[in-house]
C-alpha cells in the first residue's frame, strides 16, 4: 500500500466493502472538481468530499463489527479467554455456529453469544474437532460478570462437528 492511502474495510448489514483512496487520488478530484465547476459548485462539491471523507474516517474508526457484532471480553474472567458478543440479532445455534466460530473465535477461547432476539446465551467451545455448544436461557444482566454470564437453565446441548455434522445431546 503507497504511503499516503487511506483504506477502509467495513460492513454494513453483512455487506463488505473496502474503501481505497490515495492522497494523489483526492487531488485529482479536488482538481476535477476546481476546473469544471462554477465557484458556487466548487465550494458544494468541496462539502461533499469532505463530508465524505469525514464518514470514511468514522467508519475507520469503528472497525468490522462482524455479523452479530464485536467480541468483547468477559467481565472479571480470569481465564483471559473468555469472549461474549451481545447481539440483537437471532442466534441459532444448529444453523449459526459454524460461521460464528470461522468469523470469530481463535483457538482456546470460550465465546458467549447472547441474543435478545431469542432471549438465549449459547456458550460455545472448541474441544479440538468438535464445537460443544450449549444453549442457556437468558438471565437479566447476566452478560455483565463471568461469575453470572450462561448460567441460566440449559435449554440445549449440541456437539458440531467442523465438517457440519450436529449431535443434540439429551
Amino acid at each position: 500500500m503507497p504511503s499516503g492511502s487511506l483504506v477502509v474495510n467495513h460492513q454494513i448489514k453483512g455487506i463488505k466493502f473496502t474503501i481505497y483512496l490515495t492522497i494523489f487520488q483526492l487531488k485529482i478530484i479536488i482538481d476535477f472538481i476546481s476546473i469544471k465547476c462554477s465557484k458556487r459548485w466548487r465550494i458544494a462539491m468541496k462539502r461533499i468530499l469532505i463530508t465524505i471523507l469525514l464518514l470514511v474516517t468514522i467508519l475507520s474508526a469503528c472497525g468490522d463489527s462482524g455479523t452479530y457484532g464485536v467480541a468483547t471480553d468477559v467481565h472479571n474472567d480470569k481465564t483471559g479467554n473468555w469472549k461474549k458478543v451481545v447481539t440483537s440479532k437471532k442466534f441459532d445455534a444448529e444453523t449459526d455456529t459454524l460461521d460464528y466460530y470461522e468469523e470469530y473465535m481463535e483457538e482456546g477461547e470460550i465465546h458467549f453469544v447472547v441474543s435478545f432476539a431469542t432471549n438465549t446465551t449459547t456458550v460455545i467451545r472448541d474441544l479440538d474437532g468438535l464445537l460443544s455448544v450449549s444453549v442457556h436461557e437468558y438471565e437479566e444482566k447476566e452478560e455483565h460478570d463471568a461469575e453470572t454470564i450462561g448460567s441460566g437453565m440449559l435449554l440445549k446441548e449440541y456437539n458440531i462437528y467442523h465438517d457440519g455434522e450436529i449431535e443434540e445431546i439429551n
